[in-house]
């Protein structure tokens, strides 16, 4: 997430950023929606999904 700070402070403006499970139920998915950055990133399949008002496993919505 430092790396990505640093590009946003200097006006570097990724267009989207993707990532595995070990960054996709932390800090950094909500970092990257205060940005407004469009991501991907990956969560584990036993994680919690919002849709709406209703909560969801991820493995659910596995394509």
């Amino acid at each position: 997430m430092l790396m990505l700070q640093r590009a946003f402070s200097h006006g570097i403006r990724p267009s989207w950023v993707v990532g595995d499970e070990v960054y996709g139920v932390y800090s950094l998915r909500a970092y990257l929606e205060q940005e407004c950055c469009p991501y991907i990133l990956a969560v584990p399949s036993n994680y919690y999904v919002s849709v709406g008002f209703d909560r969801n496993p991820a493995r659910r919505f596995l394509v």
